[in-house]
């Protein structure tokens, strides 16, 4: 099965956070794929983290290391369908970009914000449940 993950739940694996477990179990024999964009999420949400005084900068390499060695399909967005679905529901397009490929494709969305995901029952997307 392939399904769409987007950053919250990547970065839950990655910082060993408390669903850590339950999504690699979930994920374990599936294809997963994103936006390209993820790769930019992934390091605002480690430098924000360096902000914090969160993470060492040592840790913020690691972190971005494993997340390159995830096997990941990379997916092209159509940007008028994204740009659509942001103003639609007033969200920005790195969200809106998980919502539009997985319209596009069909694939479940894995996410643990809450928005996107009253946002894909509103469109229809099946949730991967966590």
């Amino acid at each position: 099965m392939e399904i769409i993950i987007d950053t919250s739940a990547i970065l839950a694996v990655l910082l060993n956070e408390p669903s850590r477990p339950k999504i690699v179990s979930i994920t374990q024999n599936s294809v997963l794929g994103a936006p390209g964009s993820v790769k930019w999420e992934i390091a605002n949400a480690l430098t924000a983290l360096f902000k914090r005084n969160r993470i060492s900068i040592e840790e913020g390499h690691a972190v971005m290391k494993s997340f390159l060695s995830i096997p990941a399909r990379e997916y092209q967005v159509d940007f008028e369908t994204t740009l659509d679905v942001g103003n639609k529901y007033n969200i920005y397009a790195y969200d809106a970009f998980f919502i539009t490929i997985c319209k596009t494709t069909g694939f479940p969305l894995l996410t643990l914000d809450k928005k996107l995901k009253q946002i894909a029952e509103m469109e229809n997307i099946k949730l991967v449940e966590i």
